[in-house]
């Protein structure tokens, strides 16, 4: 059995390489970590920006790369898992502009990771401020069941 304290660093040492950008040293390394940390790291860093105030640190195009490359394969259905994440709230601090955080229900690290990709893709989500992740308007209407007007 593996303590809190060795899983949480098997945890940083994915998210460690994922933020310095060092993918192919992740994957030849991922015997110090697990596939699920890694996925859980791929989804760090589309949630949050890299170097580039506006811009995650992980491109949709390198992060597919890196799932089916761990053996995650593409859910069939891009949407599936959108629905699946908790309902889009607003966040409004005392300070500053409102916020509407992506939030995981618990979903499994790879299929967090595939529901940001196709997210992403799919313009439910959009990239704010310091490059952190969030339901853009299109997201949250499809979450709701809106659709160009009408109700799905």
């Amino acid at each position: 059995e593996i303590s809190a304290a060795h899983a949480t660093s098997m945890w940083w040492h994915a998210v460690d390489l994922a933020i310095a950008g060092r993918f192919d040293d992740l994957i030849r390394t991922r015997g110090f970590t697990t596939d699920y940390h890694i996925a859980g790291a791929i989804s760090f860093c589309l949630q949050h920006g890299g170097d580039d105030d506006n811009v995650a640190a992980l491109s949709t195009r390198k992060a597919r790369t890196m799932m089916r490359e761990l053996g995650f394969d593409e859910p069939g259905d891009r949407q599936s898992f959108i629905r699946t994440l908790s309902k889009p709230t607003m966040l409004k601090p005392d300070v500053g502009t409102e916020r509407w955080p992506i939030a995981n229900p618990g979903l499994k690290a790879p299929d967090f990771a595939w529901a940001l990709i196709h997210g992403i893709e799919d313009g439910h989500f959009t990239t704010r401020v310091k490059g952190d992740l969030q339901w853009s308007t299109t997201g949250r209407d499809f979450h709701a069941g809106v659709s160009f007007g009408l109700l799905l």
